[in-house]
């Protein structure tokens, strides 16, 4: 299968692998969040027999689509990745706005640190690996 094949093919050579990319926007993914659980958790199975040296990085979620988000814990996705990801993508003057003392950015983090500790996931790595501010 292609997740074998990019694996196996990148072994020692990547050192992590996004299992998909936001698949909370209908734009990238049309299935439900409990699919997209059952197919990150075995991708996330080949990527360890291909390349187990490798990390294992998951959900790619955004804090503002919660329900999505606890779904797919639900299903039972932590104990397949080694850290779970989401995005960010803000304005200005929220970033600067604090509210209780935070950022949104360490709001987000810790809202999201929140619902994968809940889950049990309290090994597993929070990574933002996409975001930006507008100009």
């Amino acid at each position: 299968n292609y997740t074998r094949q990019v694996a196996t093919h990148y072994k020692g050579r990547i050192a992590a692998y996004e299992l998909w990319n936001e698949p909370w926007a209908r734009a990238f993914w049309a299935g439900t969040p409990e699919r997209y659980a059952e197919i990150a958790k075995a991708a996330g199975a080949t990527v360890r027999e291909a390349d187990p040296a490798a990390r294992v990085v998951g959900g790619c979620f955004w804090v503002p689509q919660p329900t999505f988000t606890d779904r797919v814990l639900a299903k039972g996705l932590l104990p397949a990745v080694d850290a779970v990801s989401y995005h960010q993508y803000t304005q200005p003057d929220t970033v600067a706005f604090r509210f209780a003392g935070q950022d949104q950015v360490t709001q987000w983090h810790r809202a999201l640190r929140g619902k994968v500790d809940l889950a049990g996931g309290q090994r597993a790595e929070i990574w933002n690996t996409e975001g930006g501010v507008a100009s």
